[in-house]
């Protein structure tokens, strides 16, 4: 009986590191084309169209990346290979932050914030508030999805 206990353990192992292997090049991919989508190399009239570009190629990478995260258990390994990403969604999570002030308490343009130069105020009072929220919230969202996803690990190990 307790041969089965443990290849049943073993075989769960298995399962979620195949899962962590599966999910963190999701989670990597829609940190990046989120990334890229905070560089302008132009920002025309003082909006921002990269940003909504990032937005919408990342949006379906994070949302899979999130409910597979949600189902699986992070153990050791997939905190491993989840501490760069976690160092990179940080680092997004404080920028967009900066944004989030940028955009909705001075109503700056976000292009202020990407080009480092006076844009003056925003041109589209609606689309970079959206921005700053989604940018902010896919990173405290997808930090919070790694943290539950080892949560449940650590309480199905004891």
């Amino acid at each position: 009986m307790q041969g089965n206990s443990a290849e049943k353990k073993l075989k769960r192992d298995h399962e979620g590191v195949a899962a962590v292997l599966a999910v963190m090049p999701i989670l990597y991919i829609a940190w990046l084309l989120s990334w890229f989508g905070t560089f302008a190399t132009t920002c025309a009239g003082g909006v921002p169209d990269s940003l909504g570009s990032g937005m919408v190629l990342s949006a379906l990478f994070y949302g899979a990346g999130m409910f597979c995260l949600h189902r699986s258990d992070l153990g050791v390994a997939g905190l491993l290979l989840a501490l760069p990403l976690s160092f990179l969604l940080l680092w997004q999570a404080v920028w967009a932050a900066d944004l989030l002030i940028e955009a909705n308490l001075f109503g700056r343009s976000a292009c202020t914030l990407m080009m480092g130069e006076d844009f003056g105020e925003a041109k589209s009072e609606w689309s970079e508030r959206i921005y700053s929220l989604y940018y902010f919230m896919v990173s405290v969202g997808s930090l919070w999805a790694l943290a539950y996803s080892h949560w449940q690990f650590r309480r199905r190990k004891h």
